[in-house]
């Protein structure tokens, strides 16, 4: 997807969202108020989900510089549909009634989106604050050991979630994509994090923008007990319904793994939290094993092909209808050895690797056409160009001319490599790439082209 460049100076729209926060609820907003950008171009928005303490009479002195609305108890995806209509930004970000936003935070994230114009959300670390204001940490991430990907992240979200809301910032005009917030998305930041990487990237900024309080009566953080286990319990409908839409292309089969490892790492958690038997916890969630029997039967026959990556994401499809299946962990077991048998070949790639050969472009050059349309100008996509058992230098000169003739070689062309000898041959590189261009390689890849029916390749493959 093609994204306009940002306005000058963009008119940032920023959704605070209070409940019982009268201990909080001032700071947030004075530190709303205090960003280092021009007030005219600042619009916040407050929304009172029924507060029962003295947050409403507190919030009333400020009506004359954000927009205050008040509503009945009715929860985050409310709160969140509900402010998210009334965003009118060419950015929109959001905040906690208990949580502070540095003075730099607005700056900080909108140059980053300027800094990166593929770019749909930009996230950033925070700190950790205590009920008083003094530092429990200087770096959420740190203290959860979270990683910090950037690109097309959807196989790093199959894994756990790396985005926080209020350190986040998004396009205004990819507002239809993450809205409204859909029922099988129990929280905010994981589906806009979800959504925008299916369309555009999404960038880690290492700063820190946004200040998370700790108070004891957080919905996630510090949570334990019957609570924790609610929202662990609203996490597995989430985590299947992932794993049901992924695609190749999307994420690699070694995330599907570690997605559906997740998923069962999550029942166990339940159990330990509710002192219930897993197998009784498992058993409390709806399944479809003649759904799940089909899939397991499609992975079965892709293994049999030598086909992982089909046999991959059909077991993810599998462990979305249900969840533990027996023949799923069988068909794992050799899965998991072939992913981790030979490390792939180190090649000067950036990021998403589409998988071409060579001989079949030379044959077939309006492959490269379908190509150099869809991918001229991308960032982070990689055609690699297999020609095995060939002279690269002759493959090279037979390829330049063709390539230039489908305009392949100018200053704009898609990043491409050439190989012809790599450790493990072709089916090393079909582990590791996210899609392929053509007939003469792996089926399970999606292609653009084939001599058969036209398929069209994913216009943003996902490759972390």
């Amino acid at each position: 997807m093609s994204l306009a460049p940002l306005p000058q100076t963009p008119l940032v729209s920023m959704m605070l969202s209070t409940y019982n926060h009268e201990r909080f609820i001032v700071e947030a907003v004075e530190s709303a108020l205090a960003q280092d950008w021009p007030a005219e171009r600042l619009e916040i928005v407050v929304l009172d989900d029924g507060s029962a303490d003295a947050t409403p009479e507190l919030l009333a002195p400020y009506e004359d510089r954000v927009r205050v609305l008040r509503q009945e108890n009715q929860g985050i995806r409310a709160v969140v549909n509900r402010l998210m209509e009334e965003m009118r930004g060419d950015v929109i970000l959001a905040a906690a009634g208990d949580d502070v936003s540095p003075p730099h935070r607005v700056r900080t994230l909108v140059e980053a989106l300027r800094a990166n114009p593929s770019a749909g959300l930009v996230y950033s670390d925070q700190e950790i604050i205590d009920d008083t204001g003094a530092r429990l940490a200087p770096s959420f991430m740190d203290a959860y050991r979270l990683p910090r990907p950037s690109g097309r992240i959807r196989g790093q979200l199959l894994r756990r979630n790396v985005v926080s809301g209020g350190a986040c910032m998004l396009r205004g005009d990819l507002k239809h994509v993450v809205h409204p917030l859909p029922e099988h998305a129990p929280w905010e930041d994981y589906w806009w994090a979800w959504a925008i990487s299916g369309v555009a990237d999404v960038v880690y900024v290492p700063e820190v923008t946004y200040r998370y309080r700790h108070h004891g009566a957080n919905v996630s953080l510090g949570t334990t007990g019957a609570r924790l286990a609610a929202a662990q319990r609203q996490e597995v409908g989430y985590r299947r319904w992932m794993l049901s839409q992924v695609r190749p292309g999307e994420a690699r089969p070694l995330d599907v793994v570690e997605g559906i490892a997740q998923l069962h790492a999550i029942f166990a958690q339940i159990a330990q939290q509710t002192g219930e038997h897993p197998n009784d916890v498992v058993a409390s969630f709806p399944r479809d094993e003649a759904a799940a029997e089909v899939h397991v039967r499609a992975a079965a026959a892709a293994l049999a092909e030598d086909d992982v990556t089909g046999a991959t994401f059909a077991c993810g499809a599998a462990t979305a209808a249900a969840p533990v299946f027996p023949p799923i962990l069988t068909l794992l077991e050799p899965i998991r050895a072939q992913l981790h048998a030979a490390p792939p070949p180190v090649l000067a790639t950036r990021g998403v690797e589409v998988l071409a050969d060579a001989h079949e472009l030379l044959r077939r050059p309006a492959l490269l056409s379908a190509y150099g349309e869809r991918y001229a100008g991308a960032d982070g996509v990689t055609l690699v160009i297999h020609g095995e058992g060939a002279d690269q230098g002759e493959l090279a000169r037979a390829l330049l001319p063709v390539l230039a003739e489908h305009g392949l070689d100018g200053d704009d062309a898609p990043d491409m490599v050439l190989v012809t000898e790599v450790p493990g041959g072709r089916a090393a590189l079909a582990r590791r790439a996210s899609a392929r261009l053509g007939d003469d390689l792996p089926a399970a890849l999606p292609c653009a082209l084939t001599a058969t029916a036209p398929v069209p390749l994913p216009k943003e493959p996902v490759h972390p």
